[in-house]
């Protein structure tokens, strides 16, 4: 029974590796239409109103000390590549124990997932906290 529910999967699994390869032909992009566009200025910028007009007018204000902004550092790359290394320096941390190897190793990458998620989920906790403390604090003025 298993050998037959394998060899469904299997021949499932090809026709539809087969599929994927024709229908990228009949993808077309002419009915894309953008959404509509709006405009938002910027923090150098003021919206001045004139008086007989509805319609605004920007104005761009020329500030010589205007906050330069870094560039994010990292990327797509950057992070497959130190994904890369943890995942070997933890994968081969069992390897010479056999097919029991594998199963730690699985251990010790769930545990540190879940170590991470617990992490992020305390400080949205604290976060949510914090920010639900300023609003008491801003009502009992």
């Amino acid at each position: 029974m298993m050998k037959k529910f394998i060899g469904l999967l299997t021949a499932l699994m090809l026709m539809f590796a087969a599929i994927s390869f024709i229908s990228p032909d009949s993808a077309e992009a002419k009915g894309y239409k953008s959404g509509r566009k709006s405009y938002s200025p910027t923090q150098n910028e003021t919206v001045v109103q004139k008086k007989d007009s509805t319609v605004n007018s920007s104005k761009l204000q020329q500030d010589s000390k205007a906050p330069v902004t870094a560039k994010k550092s990292g990327g797509f790359l950057k992070g497959m590549l130190l994904g890369g290394i943890g995942g070997l320096l933890l994968g081969s941390l069992f390897a010479g124990l056999g097919p029991i190897g594998a199963i730690l190793a699985f251990f010790v990458n769930m545990m540190l997932l879940a170590g991470i998620v617990m992490i992020g989920v305390k400080l949205f906790k604290y976060w949510k906290k914090k920010k639900r403390q300023q609003e008491m604090e801003a009502w009992r003025r």
